[in-house]
């Protein structure tokens, strides 16, 4: 079998839909063909067929310069030829291109019958994951392709079937989209499969977050991490607290798409909750209508009975917070809510501000028939104002109780000293920022979709803000 039939196989589908893909953007089939297949070591390389524009990841030892000198194979066409910096490369063919670094600029060329269209080769230093969907992306869910090129060569997804749809609510109304990816079988769209993402869990549904209002991307993701330090959930030891999350870049249908945080979800598997446990997500500020405000997510219910037990568990609560006597609150909130978590979470919100998740956007789960306790969710709207005391319907009644206000002094002073130390919150943004900041990712991202503010300017607002805002903290805590 020929080298051209075996790639052909391999990727079949993906060539079928990229010709019809490019083939609408003006695109030319002979260079679909010889991109199409474009790879540096077996790793795939992503292009921007509008803007003429590739991009390659590098590992972190790229940082700095050094010799990169990797195998490239490309399509099989007699008529084709790949040019890097202006020297012939045949594929297959081992070719150096000395010593380059991460954001290093290649000009490339490919030439067929005479024609030549020029090329320009970015190195990042971020994941990127290409999608390839069979229509205009909405919030009903298409058949798509997905593929994963890491800076380490191990972690890369070759071409993957998936299910692809925009998610969210009023996120979902900004231009660039949010996307819930769910990935299936080979040979099979109906059958779901799990798949490993960049070191994070093994499963079938992913998220890709935009973080479209915040031009660091990163206030959701720091905030999941704050809390993954902040609490690791004793009573299911297979369990996260959060969801963690990995930046990457998007090429959706042979366009750069930007910046995205690539994210797990929550659900049972995640909070390693146990068969009669449950999950339900706020959703509405609103108290007026209980069902309405809340998501059953877990179980999912398809008998009446099922669903009317569960309702019934998280009414229970709602009722004790809302009308038992201070005695008997005291008495017999620790049997119904865990305090440890419920202190947690609560500086969790203080110390990110987090002024859309104190009555939404977060998880009550249960596991068994133990506590409730509270899982983080959607906090993109965090480090932005610096006086607002943060609570909820639960938070506020323990705020009456002496033993609850002693706790969350406690536990302040300490985590003060350690995962909320001034220092400690600052290097976790700089960290993100140099990251994405050195791969060009910024640059790149705020060239697609131009902001009000700049990332720079806001990094120098979040490291004043954390400043003001523990200043502010650290005294309503001492008056408690």
């Amino acid at each position: 079998m020929s080298r051209f039939v075996e790639m052909l196989l391999r990727v079949a589908y993906p060539i079928a839909l990229l010709l019809q893909l490019c083939c609408t953007n003006g695109v030319s089939n002979p260079e679909v063909e010889a991109l199409e297949f474009l790879e540096f070591d077996g790793s795939p390389c992503a292009i921007d067929f509008s803007s003429h524009e590739m991009l390659f990841p590098l590992p972190e030892q790229y940082e700095e310069p050094r010799e990169f000198r990797p195998r490239i194979t490309y399509g099989s066409d007699d008529d084709m030829r790949l040019t890097i910096d202006g020297v012939v490369v045949e594929s297959g063919q081992i070719c150096s291109f000395g010593e380059v670094a991460i954001t290093d600029t290649i000009a490339v060329g490919l030439s067929n019958g005479g024609n030549t269209t020029d090329y320009v080769l970015v190195f990042s230093g971020l994941p990127i994951i290409q999608l390839f969907s069979c229509g205009a992306m909405e919030e009903v869910e298409l058949p798509a392709l997905f593929v994963l090129t890491a800076p380490h060569a191990d972690q890369n997804i070759h071409t993957c079937r998936v299910g692809i749809d925009i998610r969210g609510g009023l996120s979902a109304e900004y231009e660039k989209k949010p996307y819930a990816v769910e990935f299936r079988e080979k040979g099979d769209w109906y059958t779901k499969v799990d798949v490993a993402l960049l070191g994070m869990r093994s499963d079938d549904d992913w998220i890709l977050d935009p973080s479209y209002l915040d031009p660091l991307h990163m206030r959701n993701r720091i905030s999941h991490d704050l809390f993954l330090a902040l609490w690791d959930m004793p009573f299911t030891p297979q369990g996260q607290s959060a969801v963690k999350g990995a930046f990457v870049e998007v090429f959706l249908n042979g366009r750069y798409h930007g910046t995205y945080v690539l994210s797990e979800r929550v659900d049972r598997k995640l909070l390693d909750i146990e068969e009669g446990g449950l999950l339900f997500k706020a959703r509405y500020t609103a108290f007026s209508d209980f069902r309405n405000k809340y998501r059953l997510v877990y179980p999912k219910a398809f008998f009446a009975q099922e669903c009317e037990s569960a309702w019934a568990a998280l009414e229970e609560l709602w009722a004790f917070v809302e009308y038992s006597d201070d005695e008997k609150f005291a008495a017999g909130v620790v049997d119904l809510v865990d305090l440890r978590n419920v202190v947690n979470y609560h500086i969790l919100l203080l110390v990110t501000s987090a002024m859309d998740n104190d009555e939404r956007n977060y998880f009550l789960a249960r596991n068994g028939s133990g506590p409730f306790f509270f899982v983080p969710w959607d906090l993109d709207a965090t480090f932005r104002t610096i006086q607002y005391w943060q609570d909820n319907f639960l938070i506020r009644r323990l705020m009456t109780l002496e033993t609850y206000r002693a706790a969350l002094k406690e536990r302040w002073a300490e985590v003060r000293q350690t995962v909320l130390s001034e220092g400690e919150l600052i290097h976790r943004f700089e960290d993100y920022y140099d990251s994405l900041a050195n791969s060009g990712a910024f640059e790149r991202d705020a060239h697609r979709w131009p902001s009000s503010m700049g990332y720079r300017e806001d990094f120098l607002f979040v490291k004043y803000w954390i400043h003001s805002r523990l200043s502010w903290l650290d005294q309503r805590m001492a008056a408690l």
